[in-house]
């Protein structure tokens, strides 16, 4: 086989030492080599030789994980036939085959087995996924529905989570919701706490100004910033025109009209002050024989359509005064809070099933992992 003669970059990123090293490259461009290279590099060191399993090597796939460990363990045997009394290389062969070189989660299950005994867990956990996985959530899910919807009939955030995503007799949509957030909040630290800051997020006081939540001031960011761009774009149409007399009577006012509501958008400061600007952009009809210069009236036609494009979508969301949109945002809050505590609820019956099973699906070994290392 060709020997690997690196690039500089390749070499830098394999010698490169004291502080963290990202590399970008395209599939087949050599990146397992550099790596494997980088590796031999610690253990061979000449000042400070380190041990294989001194290192945590995280792949994405257990296939690319059995590869890195064929190739390294390769390269130690091909030194150690070169210097067979080197005892270093002789315990670096034999730790390859323990050296912690896996995906995240065979990483996390390895520490759960380990520390089984931290975590309360059973020696004999299997891990639950797939089909299996989905199976038992279903069984879990309807059960927890059918048992809910007796349980909770007079609860106001059960009933706004019904009423906002549920309606009629077809429940599939808010099983679908409750899988999603559950998946979601597991991917938190700590999914509860997630759920909680969730929901008081949609939930202002009474008397809050919609742009002091904050997709009220992301909204009107947003709105200002694009309005701000399209008076950029109708100001030169407007000073243009103007010194064309023949256009500056038909066409100005309604350009400078538009550019007026455009700068009363952009200086807003409140939610109630652009949802009652009631800007629309003035319908205009630039005529062809009337237009005096066929590429000014092109022009001035792009800048404009430029500007439309930019606000129109952007304003849409201001339908509705401040205190209609901050009650209607307290409604899908309540809606939420029932969603988050019918997730809770279906999460305690699925944590204690598989505890009664000693299963453990990829989330708990990831929050396992997590609490041995944090702790």
């Amino acid at each position: 086989m060709a020997k690997f003669d690196p690039t500089p970059s390749q070499r830098a990123a394999m010698e490169t030492r004291g502080g963290a090293v990202l590399v970008s490259a395209a599939a087949g461009s050599g990146k397992t080599t550099v790596l494997v290279d980088r590796i031999m590099g610690r253990i061979c060191d000449p000042k400070d030789p380190k041990n294989i399993d001194d290192f945590l090597i995280i792949t994405f796939t257990e296939k690319a994980a059995a590869e890195l460990r064929t190739r390294i363990t390769g390269r130690i045997s091909a030194l150690l036939g070169e210097h067979p009394d080197n005892a270093h290389l002789q315990r670096q062969l034999h730790r390859s085959y323990v050296a912690q070189i896996s995906t995240i989660d065979g990483l996390c299950s390895s520490l759960c087995r380990e520390y089984a005994y931290e975590l309360n867990l059973p020696a004999d956990f299997r891990i639950l996924e797939g089909k299996d996985r989905d199976s038992l959530q279903t069984q879990l899910l309807e059960k927890t529905l059918e048992e809910v919807y007796a349980a909770w009939a007079g609860d106001e955030d059960w009933q706004a989570l019904l009423t906002l995503i549920s309606p009629g007799r077809d429940d599939r949509v808010l099983g679908d919701y409750v899988l999603q957030v559950y998946d979601h909040a597991q991917c938190h630290l700590y999914p509860d706490a997630w759920m909680a800051k969730s929901a008081a997020a949609l939930l202002p006081q009474p008397g809050t100004d919609a742009v002091d939540t904050p997709w009220g001031r992301l909204l009107l960011d947003r709105l200002k910033d694009r309005a701000a761009r399209a008076c950029a774009l109708l100001e030169p149409v407007c000073r243009r025109i103007n010194g064309e007399p023949v256009l500056a009577t038909k066409y100005l006012p309604k350009f400078q009209e538009d550019l007026a509501g455009l700068q009363a958008l952009r200086d807003a400061e409140t939610w109630d002050q652009a949802a009652e600007s009631g800007f629309a952009f003035q319908s205009l009809t630039v005529g062809g024989t009337k237009f005096p210069d066929p590429e000014l009236k092109e022009w001035a036609k792009a800048q404009r359509d430029r500007a439309k494009k930019l606000v129109e979508e952007a304003l849409k969301p201001f339908f509705a005064s401040s205190a209609e949109m901050v009650e209607d945002l307290r409604y899908s809050g309540a809606a939420l809070q029932g969603l988050f505590r019918l997730t809770r609820e279906f999460a305690r019956r699925y944590d204690g099933e598989k505890q009664r099973l000693h299963l453990l699906d990829f989330g708990d070994l990831e929050h396992g992992a997590v609490r041995l290392l944090l702790h």
